[in-house]
């Protein structure tokens, strides 16, 4: 295989970018892994882009530090650039916090904090402003030592501070983004990192899929960056400095800010650094609290104290407390007995920090409704349905509000309390909230409770089997479903949830005959069809997948996925009119254009010989990514077929750059010097898709019919046996070597 620069060997494609690809390669002589940034400048800019190619590399490999990618090589080659870099195995940021909510301690949070903030501190001291700081941009390695990625956009703060500003242009991802990058009337300065730290640092403390600022478009975003402060996050107690070191870097004036890096890092590991400013704070909150209502006031008083018995850090927001949370204000108040989880006296809220009798904080199992608990002990006879309603009330609530740890607390008072309360519904309940936290072997506990207890449910079966199937042992989440249809056969649901565990063990006859069930007792359910139309595709029956997703359409005609899904079936059976329809839907209806969209509609334009149509949909595809090899290749074919083989071979070339292995654009390139009458280049693009897909007839079935058409049918016969020997089906092969056979003997 040919190395680039004679030493990196191309291993794998790791990832794409704005203006290139990641490939994983093989340094031969040190022997070890490496990251290559291919790097293809285009568009107006293209001497600036590749400057900017060459400064990143020239800060990757100034700066050695472990929290640091590290520069290793800058390779310059015509139309491309590589940057090689050492690699950095392990998870992003981001998909840690997607993928694994409330997985690590915030301790261990907070030690990935520091360790990002003294990278940026680093780059920030060597005169380096980072300008891209996000999740995506950092990765985990296996002991979540974080590594901080992609320099592209960096700039040296001595040479070209003034000009971020100057140039006008939005550089960085909006969401993420300081005022300073945005307003012009604002300048930028050297702590512009620190802001980019607060927002990435926010969203990662809070477990939130988007930073605080985001909010969909980028010029409702860049509003909110301008505008909106987001409420302080919420953390355990012990660690409320930290969250008044988020609340400082977001400030919008640079001057109210940390004024680096290096200042956030000192804050971030001295806890009493804060102290003055969390009594600032507090004083604050004070005056505000004053001027809320007294209903508002109750609520902050129960969130408070809560927090504080569960003592679990919890993101709050205000406005995104449930109605039903505000109902249970109402049971509070009006309640003859005062619940010590909502210390409310004569309509005055108290301080969190002395909520709590004697300032001791009480064990979470027994902290709500401890007076009631031991009466409960002492009076056997007593009654608790009442008081276990009112827990059962708010742990609802505390639920649909996902404030899970103080939903605990609430049930774990009613098991307490009378466990046979509604049946033992509370068992139900907290087993749902183990299960939701990962904590499978406490959730499986009480979904068992709850099944001796009530054997003829058909819910706790549903749900231990939710816990086989995240444990993976679906053969034992079948049984569980198979009880819980004996006991509730008209559930379409759990014949949904039976046919996915089927198929994961490969009984797709069995799932099919559950998924049709379930659509027969919710014929309208789109999620129903949508399975059944997958596992329709995965077999190869697209006529079958496109109905269900046609009367998914039917049902919800705006549902763009069902339409997008329904376009790449088309697209292989060759139904270019609804390709056409449902593409113009698309993009006349979807808030975000793909390229995909205007691909796909190219291509039907392309087989009805449409070609002016569809070379303008690849135009647009390709203004929405420049790096959008199809439409390149796709386009190239367009004017191949309009006979203007100039510009075809121009968008073959440049499909090529982009995706070197794809053997079908071999194949139409050519094809194409074939027609020009060059049939060494073709033969040399034919015998390339034999060198990266042996196993494949393509490249034998073009080198044959080139042989023949040069009328060399010895070699042509050579290359359609090879076909055969390949396991080809095909008539077509031994029809061609009879025909050739023929000529050849009339030639002798």
């Amino acid at each position: 295989m040919q190395l680039l620069n004679n030493r990196y060997r191309f291993e794998k494609l790791l990832g794409r970018g704005a203006i290139g690809q990641v490939h994983l390669c093989h340094d031969v002589v040190t022997n070890k892994l490496v990251a290559v940034k291919e790097c293809i400048p285009q568009g107006d800019h293209v001497e600036k882009a590749i400057e900017r190619i060459r400064r990143e590399h020239y800060f990757m490999s100034k700066i050695h530090h472990p929290n640091l990618v590290h520069g290793l090589d800058l390779i310059e080659l015509p139309g491309r650039l590589f940057i090689v870099m050492e690699y950095i195995e392990g998870i992003t940021l981001k998909k840690l916090i997607y993928d694994h909510k409330y997985k690590i301690h915030f301790k261990q949070q907070l030690e990935i904090a520091k360790q990002i903030c003294v990278a940026v501190a680093v780059l920030n001291d060597n005169g380096i402003i980072h300008r891209d700081l996000k999740p995506a941009n950092v990765m985990l390695k296996s002991d979540l030592t974080p590594v901080i990625l992609d320099l592209g956009i960096a700039k040296s703060t001595q040479n070209d501070l003034d000009e971020i500003t100057r140039t006008g242009a939005l550089v960085g991802t909006p969401q993420y983004m300081a005022p300073e990058q945005i307003n012009e009337k604002i300048k930028a300065t050297k702590n512009t990192d620190v802001f980019a730290l607060g927002a990435l640092l926010y969203q990662f403390f809070s477990w939130s899929d988007h930073s605080p600022f985001y909010d969909g478009h980028v010029s409702a975003t860049m509003k909110r960056v301008v505008q909106f402060s987001p409420p302080t996050i919420v953390v355990p107690d012990e660690f409320d400095y930290v969250a008044a070191v988020v609340d400082k870097a977001l400030q919008k004036d640079p001057a109210q800010r940390f004024s680096s890096a290096s200042e956030m890092v000192r804050m971030l590991s001295s806890p009493n650094a804060f102290l003055q400013k969390q009594k600032n704070i507090q004083r604050r909150a004070k005056k505000r609290k004053k001027k809320k209502s007294v209903a508002r006031q109750v609520v902050t008083a129960i969130f408070f104290c809560s927090l504080l018995i569960g003592g679990k850090f919890l993101f709050f927001n205000e406005t995104n407390i449930s109605n039903k949370v505000r109902e249970t204000e109402k049971v509070v108040k009006n309640s003859e007995t005062q619940d010590p989880a909502t210390p409310v006296e004569n309509n005055q809220t108290q301080n969190p920090a002395t909520s709590v009798e004697n300032n001791q904080t009480q064990d979470p199992a027994t902290s709500v409704g401890s007076d009631k608990i031991e009466n409960a002990k002492n009076d056997a006879n007593n009654d608790y349905s009442e008081i276990c309603e009112q827990h059962y009330k708010k742990g609802i609530a505390y639920f649909d509000a996902r404030k899970y740890e103080i939903a605990m607390v609430e049930f774990n008072a009613i098991i307490e309390l009378q466990p046979a309360y509604k049946e033992y519904i509370a068992y139900q309940w907290r087993g749902y909230l183990y299960h939701i936290q990962g904590k499978y072997d406490l959730a499986m506990d009480d979904y068992d409770e709850f099944v001796k207890m009530r054997p003829e449910y058909w819910e706790g079966y549903a749900r231990r089997a939710y816990v086989h199937a995240h444990r993976k042992q679906y053969d034992l989440c079948v049984k569980e479903y198979d009880k819980a249809i004996q006991y509730n056969p008209k559930r379409a649901k759990l014949y949904h949830n039976r046919a996915a565990a089927y198929t994961q063990i490969k009984k797709d006859n069995l799932a099919l005959a559950d998924y049709n069930k379930a659509i027969e007792l919710e014929p309208r359910n789109r999620a129903y069809l949508a399975s059944r139309a997958y596992l329709y595709e995965i077999h190869g029956k697209n006529d079958l997948a496109i109905a269900d997703y046609s009367t998914i359409i039917e049902i919800t005609p705006n549902y763009i996925e069902a339409r997008q899904k329904r376009v790449k079936l088309c697209y292989h059976q060759g139904n270019v009119d609804m390709i056409i329809s449902d593409c113009t839907y698309i993009m006349n209806n979807s808030r975000k254009q793909v390229p995909n969209t205007y691909w796909y509609r190219g291509t039907a334009y392309s087989r009805k010989k449409q070609y002016p149509l569809a070379i303008a949909d690849f135009n647009k595809a390709l203004r929405l990514d420049g790096n959008h090899y199809w439409s390149y290749h796709s386009r190239g074919r367009a004017y191949h077929y309009q006979g203007n083989l100039e510009q075809a071979l121009a968008d073959y070339n440049r499909s090529l750059r982009i995706k070197p292995n794809n053997i079908d654009v071999y194949v139409d390139r050519g094809r194409l010097y074939e027609r020009l009458g060059k049939h060494r280049l073709a033969a040399q693009n034919y015998n390339t898709i034999i060198r990266l897909a042996p196993k494949s007839v393509s490249g034998y079935e073009e080198m044959g019919g080139l042989f023949s058409r040069l009328k060399k049918y010895k070699k042509a016969i050579a290359y359609w046996k090879k076909c055969i020997a390949l396991g080809a089906k095909d008539k077509k092969y031994l029809l061609l070597i009879k025909s050739a056979q023929k000529k050849l003997d009339n030639k002798n």
